[in-house]
């Protein structure tokens, strides 16, 4: 007499091998850019608070001069002097470098990772690394992350759940 055979099959739904697109992970990491950029334009470091003040006063008029907010949001005037202007009776022009806010971008993406780069003038690194604590991530910026990137999923299992 033949023996019955008893077949297990095992049923498992691994997700850590699901990719999130390309493309759905550049939004979320405009979405978190943009979070990054609305706090820090509204002066709050990256604990939610106030940012501290400008230090000197003559950067507060110069700020107001421009028709800029007062206050330290990391959106200046966009120029310097040249770096290797060590002061002297003749002052060289001011050359234009733009804006931290505007240099910081996602330049590259991987399947489950954004990467927020630092900005490509040299003057706006600089700036960046002085300022890097208002430029990291607050607890209201992940909580805008974290809504985004789940409205995103859901797209996303929409498209890979059907019923049968």
């Amino acid at each position: 007499m033949a023996r019955a055979v008893n077949i297990y099959v095992k049923k498992q739904l691994r997700l850590d091998l699901l990719n999130v697109p390309q493309r759905a992970m550049y939004d979320i990491g405009n979405a978190a850019l943009g979070a990054i950029r609305r706090r820090v334009a509204r002066a709050y470091d990256a604990d939610d608070r106030p940012a501290e003040p400008l230090k000197s006063r003559s950067w507060k008029h110069i700020k107001k001069h421009k028709g800029l907010k007062p206050v330290r949001d990391l959106h200046g005037t966009g120029m310097m002097w040249p770096e290797n202007y060590k002061g002297g009776k003749r002052k060289p022009r001011l050359k234009f470098v733009g804006h931290l806010m505007d240099q910081i971008a996602v330049r590259r993406v991987s399947d489950n990772q954004a990467f927020i780069t630092e900005p490509s003038t040299r003057a706006g690194r600089l700036k960046a690394r002085r300022h890097k604590a208002m430029l990291l991530f607050s607890p209201s910026d992940r909580a805008i992350i974290m809504r985004y990137a789940k409205v995103i999923l859901s797209r996303i299992t929409a498209k890979l759940i059907r019923a049968a």
